[in-house]
């Protein structure tokens, strides 16, 4: 489904590369949780997937084609089947619930109607189904920034719904929410894993959190694969190997 080669990726003005000779290949189905210190690569590594950052040199390989080659209409088209999930929701907060969802049907929907606000019944339709599938429907017609932080993940995932992805990212999608809303986001994350067959890769900063959903887990430190197993194999040692430096133990 998805082959990261040999992916590199080097910011300008940066020294080192945020993340040096990746290999990954994720199977259909699996639910991955990735897990580094802050400034490990992480998101580097999740927004490589989908091309929000273009690789330095390497291939990202979805369904058989290599995606780091790929504009235009064809990546906006990669980006549909690919979902993402981001820490700050990246909502529209002035506007309300049933708007913002729609935005993930960005693609499909006339530039014009965005500008004017008149959408499709189907698109409508298909969005407030997608607001009831998260729980938040009656919601709809509430302006986003009158929500809850919880409640705007909700909407946040509602919108890649409307995508129909095969895969979703998420990029510390629950870092910024209390204990117990984020134990309902990542239970409802998890059922769509588990009832609708979605490929979850997820940046996390919590190991239990990891332990707990991901069916595999990924470390990075410094930018490269250190772990890469069952959840029942992160061991104290690997824990301390994904999260110290070597300037930890000098």
């Amino acid at each position: 489904m998805l082959k990261i080669i040999n992916v590199t990726k080097k910011y300008p003005k940066s020294e080192a590369a945020a993340i040096k000779n990746v290999n990954l290949q994720i199977k259909t189905g699996e639910f991955i949780g990735i897990l580094g210190r802050s400034g490990a690569g992480k998101s580097t590594l999740i927004r490589c997937i989908n091309q929000l950052v273009r690789p330095t040199s390497g291939e990202v390989i979805w369904n058989g084609k290599n995606i780091t080659e790929v504009e235009g209409r064809e990546l906006l088209k990669v980006r549909c089947d690919i979902g993402m999930i981001f820490q700050n929701y990246n909502l529209i907060n002035r506007v309300d619930v049933l708007t913002n969802v729609l935005v993930g049907k960005s693609s499909k929907i006339a530039f014009w109607r965005h500008v004017i606000g008149v959408f499709p019944k189907d698109k409508i339709n298909q969005a407030l189904e997608a607001l009831e599938r998260v729980g938040i429907k009656h919601l709809a017609y509430r302006r986003v920034d009158e929500l809850s932080g919880g409640q705007q993940q909700r909407v946040a995932i509602a919108r890649v719904l409307m995508q129909n992805p095969k895969l979703i990212l998420g990029d510390e999608p629950v870092a910024s929410l209390d204990p117990i809303t984020t134990i309902m986001i990542m239970d409802f994350l998890k059922e769509l894993h588990e009832k609708e067959k979605i490929t979850m890769i997820i940046n996390l900063h919590n190991v239990e959190l990891a332990k707990k959903y991901a069916t595999r887990i990924i470390g990075i430190n410094d930018g490269q694969i250190v772990f890469d197993g069952l959840p029942e194999q992160l061991t104290d040692d690997i824990i301390k190997k994904i999260y110290l430096s070597e300037k930890d133990f000098v």
